[in-house]
């Protein structure tokens, strides 16, 4: 979650980058060499992010890794949709870690947020190896 005005408005401006175009129509993020779009939903009007995906796949899914400024998306479009339905996972920074917490799981005792801290080459895993993720192009 935003922690500040100023973090709060670069928020407010990545969620409208995220979704400009209107909901019949996919943003879609540029992918740089080596990566690959990845979408949550095969829902029309949810964003594709680019992604480094590792090899294989876990039970079918994309294993995607996140460079940072797409990781601030992901994390913008997972609070969006946490808005819109509360039992979503939310999500918020914490210095260059990501916690993602799951609204179903938090009541659990003992249950932690997961913290999801980049990867040798600064990419961050969100929901690597335990949300589907699927390729664009399937």
């Amino acid at each position: 979650m935003p922690n500040n005005k100023k973090d709060a408005a670069a928020a407010r401006r990545r969620h409208q980058q995220l979704y400009s175009g209107g909901a019949r129509r996919r943003r879609v993020l540029r992918p740089l060499e080596g990566e690959t779009l990845v979408t949550m939903y095969d829902i029309v009007g949810t964003p594709l992010f680019p992604a480094v995906v590792a090899n294989g796949t876990w039970n079918g899914a994309a294993i995607p890794f996140f460079r940072r400024d797409v990781a601030k998306l992901v994390v913008d479009w997972i609070n969006a949709t946490h808005a819109k339905n509360r039992d979503a996972a939310r999500a918020h920074w914490d210095g260059d870690t990501v916690v993602l917490i799951e609204a179903e799981a938090e009541a659990e005792p003992g249950y932690t947020p997961e913290r999801i801290t980049p990867d040798r080459g600064g990419r961050y895993g969100i929901g690597a190896r335990a949300w589907t993720w699927n390729f664009a192009d399937d």
